[in-house]
């Protein structure tokens, strides 16, 4: 998003287009050389032109400084969100995986370990899934809470 000019840039816009216009018109009053005053009302409106693309120029470096500033913040927020995440994960005493669509275990805690008796680097090293640790009466392929979650019909479940 760019900046609009303000009111100060606006004024002196005015200012600049007054002493050039005046320029120009007292070198038209002036006998002699008229393109005196035309040179001066070129040169007037350079010094403008040269004075506006560095205010811009200014302008945008604060924009661009804010919007670092922003991401970098969004990148702080980021890192302290999964931390928090990773505290409840590994520290509560419900037993939590996070799986893949697929279903294989992508990660689990302490507690589901205890609860199923594998260590993390069986659960994760045998390529087990939800599919395989559940009995197959509970199973049902029809309606399962994963299909119905991945065709955005829930958007969470328990087990």
């Amino acid at each position: 998003m760019r900046p609009e000019p303000d009111r100060f840039v606006f004024a002196t816009l005015l200012s600049y287009a007054a002493v050039a216009l005046l320029s120009l018109l007292i070198g038209m009053q002036l006998p002699g050389n008229p393109g005196t005053a035309v040179l001066l009302a070129v040169l007037d409106c350079a010094v403008f032109v040269a004075w506006f693309r560095q205010w811009r120029r200014h302008e945008r470096a604060v924009v661009d400084e804010a919007a670092r500033k922003e991401q970098e913040r969004g990148g702080q927020l980021q890192l302290e969100s999964e931390k928090r995440f990773r505290t409840v994960f590994e520290h509560t005493a419900l037993a939590m995986a996070r799986n893949a669509l697929s279903g294989e275990f992508i990660e689990v805690n302490d507690a589901w370990c205890g609860m199923f008796g594998y260590s993390r680097e069986e659960a994760l090293s045998q390529n087990l899934s939800w599919q395989r640790i559940t009995h197959p009466d509970d199973l049902d392929p029809d309606s399962t809470p994963v299909k119905r979650l991945l065709a955005d019909e829930i958007v969470d479940f328990r087990i």
